[in-house]
């Protein structure tokens, strides 16, 4: 039996082999998924600091943003009555606490094993309520963030628009298979989106009004000085990229290819922009940095690019 089942195995794998072999190289399209996420226009909102997504509209310049921001937190509702309730619960769980002595009167095996029951009971409560005062006290100090719950449903939608853009480009392009090229890191996701005191210790460096601004041609066509806009998105690629940054992505950067294949990462920022009505002048920008980058990791020249796109 166990000879048949090796057999089986073999032929499986033999068979998976051929299959790869047989795939074109022109059939293989790479992209690199940590840089796709960074560059969603949605992540424009997102505060890696506090982790959660700001409240807000695209397209603000950034005095009318924070105006937003200050009216959006100053219409936080008060929950002082709230809070002084699940205080009072807990302080009767402590006096609750106290009354189980009279269980060590004459104890036995099973007053013992009643008490501790309670013990046990009562201190998983008083947990859920000190959790539920964390939960309001964060809500109410960042009421123009999402909540932890909203900001993971809000990721999960951009993970969802990034792989639908990608099956519309590997249809279009009849591509046989997708590889992700992103460069691996300490994958800790889902342990910095808690409800707690650590909730939101995020990456002091990272300026989200960069990306913001750049998306609303706040910078791209009245420039400040003689950077070009393409500097923005550079830094926003070069801060969000960091190890500690991609910690915070939703996306595992699991590289599964070192050379060859198309990159469609350009045709799959380009869907979801003009998704989201992105001017094609910021397109083109992006469009030629990820070329760049693109041609830097690959080891090649960096080269102009001269074409435009329209939507």
């Amino acid at each position: 039996m166990k000879r048949i089942k090796y057999l089986i195995c073999l032929f499986i794998m033999i068979f998976a082999v051929k299959s790869v072999w047989a795939i074109k190289p022109n059939e293989v399209a790479t992209i690199d998924l940590s840089m796709a996420l960074c560059l969603h226009p949605k992540m424009s909102l997102f505060d890696f600091n506090r982790i959660g997504f700001y409240k807000v509209e695209f397209g603000l310049t950034e005095e009318e943003f924070k105006s937003k921001v200050a009216k959006i937190k100053a219409s936080a509702p008060d929950r002082t009555d709230e809070l002084i309730k699940i205080e009072k619960q807990i302080e009767n769980l402590n006096r609750e606490r106290k009354s189980f002595s009279s269980y060590y009167v004459n104890a036995d095996e099973d007053k013992l094993k009643k008490v501790d029951e309670l013990l046990l009971e009562s201190y998983a409560k008083e947990k859920e309520l000190n959790d539920k005062i964390l939960e309001i006290n964060h809500q109410t100090e960042n009421f123009d963030l999402t909540s932890p719950k909203e900001t993971l449903k809000i990721i999960a939608e951009i993970e969802k628009e990034i792989f639908e853009a990608i099956n519309q480009v590997v249809e279009e392009g009849k591509y046989t298979l997708v590889l992700n090229t992103t460069i691996p890191v300490a994958y800790t996701y889902e342990k910095n989106y808690i409800n707690s005191e650590i909730y939101g210790q995020g990456i002091p460096g990272i300026d989200f009004m960069l990306f913001y601004s750049f998306l609303a041609k706040n910078n791209l066509d009245n420039p400040l000085d003689e950077t070009p806009p393409s500097r923005d998105i550079i830094n926003w690629l070069e801060l969000t990229r960091y190890p500690k940054a991609v910690n915070l992505l939703p996306i595992k950067p699991y590289p599964l290819v070192l050379t060859g294949g198309k990159s469609i990462l350009s045709a799959v920022v380009k869907k979801i922009y003009k998704k989201y009505n992105v001017d094609p002048s910021v397109y083109n920008v992006v469009d030629s940095v990820i070329e760049k980058i693109e041609q830097l990791q690959n080891g090649k020249p960096v080269e102009q690019k001269i074409n435009k796109y329209e939507y």
